[in-house]
């Protein structure tokens, strides 16, 4: 994949929006911290508002985290 994860996210929220983006990390989330899906719901909510992101762009940071490295 030519240009990273990053551009993998932006990709997604122009071809879908940023709900499929939102819905993507709440799943990673919920997989990864053991949770179900409301809490992890909250979980982005509160990154979000901790660091002054939308909600978005905080789900696209879940998103490229949980991305395998080189």
């Amino acid at each position: 994949m030519t240009g990273g994860p990053a551009i993998a996210v932006e990709g997604l929220v122009k071809r879908y929006g940023g709900r499929t983006v939102v819905e993507l990390a709440k799943g990673v989330l919920a997989h990864t911290t053991g949770v179900d899906m409301a809490a992890a719901y909250r979980l982005l909510v509160e990154r979000a508002l901790d660091n002054g992101t939308t909600l978005t762009e905080t789900a696209g940071d879940v998103l490229n985290q949980a991305q395998p490295r080189d």
